[in-house]
């Protein structure tokens, strides 16, 4: 099975995904000829959908694949490959978002804006951490604010560390810091691993090479959340329109910065 055709496709070809049940799929590979050939190519998968209203998936598929007004690609894909796909632990439902930076990792379209939020925030405070932070200040500007903490768990958790320091948030007359971390920080400052959304970031890049190669001691930077990638109210509209269950209470973009300033051992 070459998965691969699917997850090298451009975000706008693989950002919505469905998974239907095989013998629905089946069905629609004898519409192209041959089910082990579409499920070895992984159809044209791409915008993950539908809680379909009594089980029609595959009619839910036909409805929107032939709409010329919905302007929704939806991919179905064989629940058989559900598990080439990466989720948020413990997160299960039947509209799926494809992560911008990232071709195998998707969310639940309703909370599609928190998670990638976090996700890149988290990415972030990684990589200072990894290149040594003895000091991180993180003060709110405009958009989101309170998603930090559960955004500075997954933090924890994913780099595996053990932080020998102190976070704690706190509000004064002119700002919020939203949290301010001390660390006893690495004697090795290296670059993370496993980064998704770096490769794309020029300020991150170039704070970097700053730290590695020129012994950088402190820095400030913005954080920014401002792209809604597609997935707004008039999305969200159209699937209700038409009877599509999106699994809950949509959570809207907010454009968001925040500052960030760091201490480096």
């Amino acid at each position: 099975m070459n998965e691969l055709n699917f997850f090298k496709k451009d975000y706008s070809e693989r950002q919505f995904v469905e998974f239907i049940d095989d013998e629905d799929y089946s069905k629609l590979g004898s519409e192209r000829s041959n089910f082990d050939w579409l499920k070895d190519n992984i159809l044209d998968l791409g915008l993950v959908a539908v809680n379909p209203i009594a089980g029609a998936s595959y009619q839910m598929y036909k409805f929107f694949r032939n709409s010329e007004t919905s302007g929704i690609k939806i991919n179905p894909v064989p629940k058989s490959l559900k598990n080439k796909f990466v989720f948020p632990v413990n997160e299960t439902c039947d509209v799926y978002v494809g992560h911008p930076k990232n071709e195998r990792q998707y969310f639940p379209l309703k909370d599609f804006h928190k998670f990638i939020l976090e996700h890149k925030f988290s990415e972030l405070i990684n990589i200072l951490l990894h290149l040594g932070a003895i000091d991180i200040s993180v003060e709110y500007k405009e958009g989101w604010g309170q998603e930090l903490s559960a955004a500075m768990s997954a933090v924890i958790s994913e780099t595996g560390d053990t932080l020998n320091g102190t976070a704690g948030s706190k509000s004064t007359k002119n700002n919020t810091i939203l949290f301010n971390m001390q660390l006893e920080g690495t004697d090795s400052p290296s670059l993370a691993e496993n980064l998704s959304w770096y490769p794309f970031e020029e300020t991150w890049k170039l704070l970097v090479n700053a730290r590695l190669k020129f012994g950088l001691k402190d820095t400030s930077l913005k954080f920014t959340y401002n792209q809604d990638f597609g997935i707004n109210a008039n999305l969200i509209t159209n699937l209700e329109n038409n009877n599509i269950n999106i699994g809950g209470n949509f959570t809207k973009h907010n454009s968001t910065v925040w500052d960030i300033t760091v201490k480096f051992k």
